[in-house]
Order: C-alpha cells, then sequence, then structure tokens
C-alpha cells in the first residue's frame, strides 16, 4: 500500500492537503450551503473546523492505508 501519493494527469492533480489549502477550502465549499446538502456533511463549515481537519488528514499521512487528497488543476508548465 501507498497511502496517499499525488497522482497526475493531463487535466488533474490529486495530492496531498497542506496547510495552504485552509482558505481555499473554507471559502469554496464551508461557505456553500449544498456542500452539506449533497454529501452529508461539511469538515470545512468554519475556518476553525477547516484548519482542524486539514491537520487531521495531514497526520495521517503517515499511514500507508490511508486516502485524503486535495484536487486541482495542472499548472501550465
Amino acid at each position: 500500500m501507498q497511502g496517499t501519493v499525488q497522482r497526475k494527469t493531463k487535466h488533474l492533480v490529486l495530492r496531498r492537503y497542506t496547510m495552504d489549502d485552509v482558505d481555499i477550502l473554507y471559502k469554496t465549499f464551508g461557505k456553500n450551503k449544498a456542500m452539506y446538502r449533497y454529501s452529508g456533511w461539511n469538515p470545512f463549515q468554519t475556518l476553525s473546523m477547516t484548519n482542524e481537519s486539514i491537520q487531521k488528514y495531514i497526520a495521517c499521512y503517515n499511514d500507508p492505508t490511508f486516502y485524503g487528497w486535495q484536487w486541482c488543476q495542472p499548472k501550465n508548465d
């Protein structure tokens, strides 16, 4: 098992979360009422919850059975 390792295609990057992701996750998903409506949970509902959620994800990256990715578009090289 490899756990959460980066995966990259021409159109998508799956990577590990970083603390730099907190603000964008809160702004994109935390403030979006549909997040809870369609997923049943929202770990990004407040800035504090977002910070705590990302810290938990990061702490799990040493576990080879943990999979938790942040997705983004690849940067143009």
